[in-house]
């Protein structure tokens, strides 16, 4: 398991989220927290960020998470529909 942090503003956005997929965003945190590197996971990083460190983690077809990296710990930032 990864040592995994989760944002308040990351469950505030789930909320938002369509019932459907709010069971993905979960499964998505469950599945990350056992493996990060799962190729279903398919982390990208996010360019013109404000650091190196920031990612996005597919939680579907059209839903994204954003995360941040820092040393060994991985923070759950925000949950949302993929930009078109």
């Amino acid at each position: 398991m990864v040592n995994l942090l989760i944002s308040p503003d990351f469950f505030s956005a789930v909320s938002r989220l369509a019932p459907s997929d709010q069971v993905r965003a979960n499964k998505f945190v469950q599945d990350f927290n056992k493996n990060p590197d799962s190729p279903g996971i398919n982390l990208e990083k996010l360019h013109g960020a404000r650091g190196q460190a920031f990612f996005s983690g597919r939680i579907s077809q059209g839903l994204r998470a954003i995360l941040h990296q820092d040393g060994e710990a991985w923070v759950l930032l925000h949950a949302d529909h993929h930009d078109a």
